[in-house]
C-alpha cells in the first residue's frame, strides 16, 4: 500500500502547493481572481519516517525535483533522500523544510511529535502533511499556525478522534485539506487486501 499513500501524500502536496484549494473556494463563490505560485522543483521536503511509503513518497519527490531530506531511527541511506538523520536532530531540520511529511508509527516516542515548538520552528508559509496517525501531531498548535498564516497550508488524512467530529474547528481552518483516513484505498483495496492476506 506504500506507493498509493505515496501518491495522495503528493497530490497533496501538489494541490497545496499550486494552491487549488483557494480555487475551489473561489469556484464556489464564482470569483475569477488569478493568483501566482512558487514551483515545487528546487523545494526542500523533510520526510520523517522514510520506511515504505516514506521511501516511496521520496522517491516520486525527487522526480519532480524536490530537494528531499529525512529521518529515520537508524538514519540509513535511502537513494531518493539527499541526506538522512536520526529523530534527535528533527529540531534542527525543520526551519530548513518548504514541505513537512509525517510518516511514522505511533508510539511513545512518536506521540505529539510535532507540537507547538516544534511547528513554530518550521518556515513561515511550509506545508505540513500528515497521513500516519492523529496524535503524532497537535491538532491545536496547528489550526494556530493555519489560522494566522504561519504555514502555508496542510493536509490531514489521519485525527486525534475518528471520525472527524463535525463541530472540530479543523473543518473550517483555512489552507486545510482534510480526507477521511483513506489515503491508501485504491478502487481495488479490497482485493489487494485478499491477496495479500493469503
Amino acid at each position: 500500500l506504500a506507493p498509493f499513500l505515496a501518491e495522495a501524500a503528493l497530490a497533496a502536496l501538489l494541490s497545496l502547493a499550486v494552491g487549488l484549494p483557494r480555487f475551489a473556494e473561489q469556484q464556489r463563490a464564482r470569483t475569477w481572481r488569478p493568483h501566482r505560485f512558487a514551483p515545487v522543483a528546487g523545494r526542500t521536503l523533510l520526510i520523517v519516517g522514510v520506511g515504505h511509503v516514506g521511501g516511496a513518497l521520496a522517491e516520486r519527490a525527487s522526480a519532480l525535483g524536490l530537494h528531499v531530506i529525512g529521518v529515520r531511527p537508524d538514519g540509513a541511506p535511502h537513494p531518493a533522500v539527499a541526506s538522512m538523520h536520526r529523530p534527535a536532530e528533527l529540531v534542527d531540520l525543520l526551519p530548513q523544510a518548504d514541505v513537512v511529511s509525517l510518516h511514522v508509527r505511533l508510539g511513545p516516542e512518536t506521540v505529539g511529535l510535532l507540537g507547538e515548538e516544534e511547528i513554530a520552528r518550521m518556515r513561515r508559509g511550509a506545508l505540513l502533511l500528515n497521513s500516519s496517525r492523529g496524535p503524532v501531531l497537535d491538532e491545536v498548535a496547528l489550526l494556530a499556525a493555519l489560522r494566522d498564516g504561519r504555514l502555508g497550508g496542510a493536509w490531514l488524512d489521519v485525527f486525534d478522534r475518528e471520525p472527524l467530529p463535525a463541530d472540530s474547528p479543523l473543518w473550517t481552518a483555512p489552507n486545510l485539506l482534510i480526507t477521511p483516513h483513506c489515503a491508501d484505498q485504491v478502487d481495488d483495496f479490497p482485493r489487494r487486501f485478499a491477496a495479500r492476506f493469503c
